[in-house]
Order: structure tokens, then C-alpha cells, then sequence
């Protein structure tokens, strides 16, 4: 009990002391701390290095290889762009030896017996949380924005990372953090991804993770996986929909300047890669900052004027036909407004 006690307040005082000295508290405290409970558990306990379920390290290896090679296909749409990151010896040691410390800090945690799974993994999240980044955005989207592409995927992570430690091995957890990490220091390009591509990615990954060694660790009871696989794929068709990678493409009406045809909280379905572009015809098209719906009026040579159906004017620009992004074809009423309300409230501005 008094060990419990310990472990838990010492983590405790790690995460306060995490919000001034993130840096210093990733690169040498913890790792430290790591290495004193692995000793006491090796010495208690004798086990700590045995390696559990060796024939399941494989499909670990696999499923990591193959979200990298859709990581870097992605580049096939979006472009590539240089990797940023210098100095490789110096970000290995300064990434992977933190990640290796928080999973024997895990496995050693998780070894006791009285220790509660939930509890210690809520202890690493509060632990790996970025504070810094976290303090200093201001906006709402940018806290958003963080919140899903980075804060989510931290707390699925470490309950599978949990899971993985206790029913199978440690060595599953690091395996597939450093998968990820070391592919990023060793590469001279990577592919433009944004905030809701990773964040998606990553919820795909873990999902599909969980969902194989959860039927392997229960297979004797033989579990039903078909649902959830089928969650799965549908998922990732709908974020491959949504990021563009089929001939139709969706985007939410925000405002009511197409009103009647068209209103606030539609979705509307275009098809891109459109050839040729008539009078009446509906459009999505881009400006400089935002993508817009409106119908064309007339055609001036290789330009447009467009106009809202619930506009008085027309549009005081011409759009181009190399800013026209597709051609309406139907719509989903209603369907989108959960999307501008969420839009309304992260463009208030502040926190």
C-alpha cells in the first residue's frame, strides 16, 4: 500500500512539475524513474524481461507497415513536401528514449497487481500531454484542432497501449510507437497531411488494432469481429470521401445565399474534374479564403459571374475556371448542421 502511494504521488508531483519543465521532465526524469522501477520490479519479481506471445510481434510489425505505406500514398494526392527535421541521432534519442521509459513505466505500474489499469493509464495521458502547446493557443479552432489531431488519439493510444501491456506484452506498445516515430527521422520528404487526416488515421489505427487482439485474446469465446470491422471500413471510405479521393466530393452549406434550392446545413454533393461549365449550372468553386456555392449567370470567355439564388447583386468577382473545384449534382438537407454550428462556435474568436 505505502508503494502505491508512492508511485502514485510521485507521478502526480511529475505532472505538475510537467507543466513548467516539459522538456527537462521528458528527457531525463522520467527516463530515470523508468530505470528505478524496472530495477525494483526485476529484483521483486524476476519476470520483467520475459517476453510474452512472441508469434503476434509479427502482425504488430505488419499492421504498423501498413498505415505507414497509406501515410506516405497520401502524398500521391496532397503533394510532398521536405522532411523539416535535422539533427537524427539527436531526435531519436530525445523521442524514443521517453517513449521506451513511459512503456516500462507502464508495464512496471501495471505489474503490481493492486494497481488499477484505468487509473495508471489516466496518470500517462496527464503525463504525455503537451501543456506548453496546449496554453499557449488562443482560438478556439486552433484548440479544436489540437484537441482531435492530437489530444484524442494520445488518450486511445495509451488505453490500447494498456491493454496491449496487460494481456500481452510492453514490447507491443513500443513496437508501435517507435514504428511511427523513427519513419519521420529517416526519410528526407514526407506527405502534406492536415489535422483531420491525421487525427483520423490515427482513430483508424487504434480501432483496428484493438478490435484484432481483442478477438485473439478472446477467441476461445469466439467473438463476433465482423461488426466491427465493418465500422472500420466504412469509416475509412468516409474519410477517403471527405478528403477528396473519389470523383464526388461533400461540403456543408454555412450560409443561406442559395436559399430556396440550397440551405444553412445541407450537404452538398459535387462531382470534380468537371469539363464544361453552362449558364444555370451550380458550381463550388474557391476564392482566396473560402470555397463557395453559387449558381452561374453568364460566361465571359474562360471566367464566370455567379450569383446566390437569395442574392440581390451579383458576385463582384469573376471566377476562373481553374478555381472551380466541381459541378452540383443532388444535396442531403439537413444533415450538415451539427458541422456549422460546431463552425459558428469555433469563429467567436477566443477561448
Amino acid at each position: 500500500m505505502k508503494k502505491n502511494i508512492f508511485i502514485y504521488l510521485s507521478t502526480i508531483i511529475l505532472i505538475l512539475l510537467h507543466l513548467f519543465y516539459y522538456s527537462f521532465l521528458i528527457k531525463y526524469i522520467i527516463p530515470l524513474l523508468a530505470l528505478i522501477y524496472l530495477i525494483y520490479n526485476y529484483l521483486n519479481y524476476k519476470n520483467i524481461m520475459t517476453f510474452k506471445n512472441k508469434y503476434y510481434l509479427p502482425l504488430i510489425i505488419l499492421i504498423s507497415l501498413l498505415f505507414l505505406n497509406f501515410y506516405f500514398e497520401i502524398g500521391l494526392f496532397y503533394g510532398y513536401t521536405l522532411n523539416p527535421l535535422k539533427h537524427i541521432l539527436t531526435n531519436i534519442i530525445d523521442s524514443i528514449i521517453p517513449l521506451i521509459s513511459i512503456e516500462l513505466l507502464r508495464h512496471n505500474l501495471i505489474n503490481d497487481k493492486k494497481n488499477k489499469p484505468f487509473i495508471i493509464t489516466l496518470l500517462i495521458i496527464f503525463l504525455e500531454l503537451n501543456y506548453h502547446t496546449l496554453f499557449t493557443l488562443n482560438l478556439r479552432r486552433d484548440l479544436y484542432t489540437y484537441f482531435c489531431s492530437e489530444v484524442i488519439p494520445l488518450i486511445l493510444s495509451n488505453f490500447l497501449f494498456t491493454y496491449l501491456t496487460i494481456h500481452f506484452h510492453y514490447t507491443y506498445s513500443i513496437i508501435l510507437n517507435i514504428l511511427d516515430k523513427l519513419i519521420i527521422y529517416f526519410v528526407p520528404f514526407l506527405p502534406k497531411t492536415n489535422w483531420y487526416l491525421i487525427g483520423t488515421s490515427s482513430l483508424i489505427k487504434i480501432s483496428l488494432c484493438f478490435i484484432i487482439f481483442q478477438y485473439i485474446f478472446n477467441k476461445k469465446h469466439k467473438v463476433n469481429i465482423f461488426p466491427s470491422f465493418l465500422t472500420i471500413i466504412m469509416v475509412i471510405l468516409l474519410t477517403l470521401f471527405t478528403l477528396g479521393m473519389f470523383k464526388y466530393e461533400a461540403i456543408v452549406i454555412l450560409s443561406n445565399s442559395m436559399y430556396p434550392t440550397l440551405q444553412k446545413g445541407d450537404i452538398v454533393i459535387y462531382e470534380k474534374d468537371i469539363q464544361n461549365v453552362h449558364e444555370k449550372d451550380i458550381i463550388v468553386f474557391e476564392t482566396k479564403d473560402k470555397t463557395i456555392v453559387h449558381r452561374v449567370v453568364k460566361k465571359i470567355n474562360n471566367s464566370y459571374l455567379t450569383k446566390g439564388d437569395n442574392n440581390n447583386v451579383i458576385d463582384n468577382y469573376k471566377v476562373d475556371k481553374k478555381d472551380i473545384k466541381g459541378l452540383y449534382k443532388f444535396s442531403l438537407k439537413y444533415l450538415g448542421l451539427p458541422a456549422v454550428y460546431l463552425d459558428e462556435f469555433l469563429n467567436k474568436g477566443g477561448t
